[in-house]
């Protein structure tokens, strides 16, 4: 059967909101779309194997289980088995679709038929009424949340911003060359170093694709309760900046190169003052800046912990 859109979701031990998901799949208008579901199983021992069969009479939904820990690892299991849509589409288990969101897709893609990669609007819901006042911090809610909003009509993507994790997509036909989401980055289900999507999207960007964004493919990005607590914020932070130390790389390599004793010295030095700089926002700031100053530097914090975790694996093959 030709399929117009495959819809991709890893998934890992969270059935619930994984039903909740395909529930809004099956709401979702198709204006006449041939849309296929694709549920990527991370090694889950929950019930998720049962709630997705319990679809199969509502979706044309697959199921793929990837017992290797890893959601970049899953995504590229799922890129791999079978033929995919015209348009793979990738989104979370825990976001509520519009109803307009496959539609959205499909005419927006049609409308920009020189362009193959998009991005969709993300807005966010919190479980409680009492939301903490950081959590309303853009800079926060954008970085914790998935919040995403970068314009009120479609265009093209500028200075440096790109779609967010639980609402891209991008035709089939750029993923024969063997592109693949980065697997020593992402969530997996003892830990997760974050960017598995920014680096797959900069990988595309560099390629020479531009990216477009279409605020009408809308999706609501479901915040559990424990996302509103400091300590998993800035957590969330420093596992950032352990991924962008793979996504962009590390610094002063030609020092590394010349004289690796007084880089390291230099890492460690800068490790010791972020950790100071960390405590000191923690303990001085006001409760209204406070977690956006902590978090900047469990950021900076992070990368700078990664960095010197990849240059002693340099070493160590070399």
């Amino acid at each position: 059967m030709k399929t117009d859109i495959s819809v991709l979701i890893p998934t890992y031990n969270r059935a619930q909101e994984l039903a909740r998901t395909l529930k809004g799949m099956t709401d979702a208008e198709r204006g006449g779309l041939s849309v296929e579901t694709i549920v990527i199983d991370n090694g889950s021992t929950d019930e998720t194997k049962s709630v997705v069969a319990s679809f199969a009479d509502r979706l044309r939904i697959r199921y793929i289980f990837e017992s290797r820990p890893g959601k970049s690892r899953a995504l590229n299991t799922a890129l791999e088995e079978g033929v995919l849509g015209n348009i793979v589409a990738f989104t979370d288990d825990d976001v509520d679709p519009s109803r307009e969101w496959l539609v959205s897709i499909a005419s927006a893609s049609e409308r920009w038929p020189q362009h193959s990669v998009f991005g969709g609007r993300i807005n966010i819901r919190f479980p409680i009424e009492n939301v903490p006042q950081w959590a309303f911090d853009p800079e926060i809610s954008r970085f914790a949340f998935a919040y995403h909003n970068y314009a009120s009509d479609e265009r093209v993507y500028r200075d440096g911003w790109m779609p967010f994790g639980p609402n891209f997509w991008l035709r089939s036909e750029l993923l024969r060359n063997g592109r693949r989401f980065n697997e020593a980055i992402g969530p997996f289900a003892t830990g997760m170093i974050l960017g598995e999507d920014t680096s797959f999207l900069l990988g595309l960007l560099h390629e020479g694709n531009e990216i477009v964004f279409v605020p009408d493919a809308l999706v609501t990005h479901r915040i559990r309760a424990e996302m509103l607590e400091l300590s998993i914020l800035y957590r969330r932070a420093f596992r950032r900046g352990r991924g962008e130390a793979h996504i962009y790389g590390i610094r002063d390599m030609e020092l590394l190169r010349r004289s690796p004793t007084a880089w390291f010295l230099y890492r460690r030095g800068s490790i010791i003052r972020y950790a100071l700089e960390t405590f000191t926002s923690f303990i001085f700031s006001d409760s209204e800046r406070g977690p956006l100053k902590v978090t900047e530097k469990m950021r900076a914090l992070g990368y700078r912990v990664e960095a010197i975790r990849i240059a002693k694996e340099m070493f160590k093959r070399s």
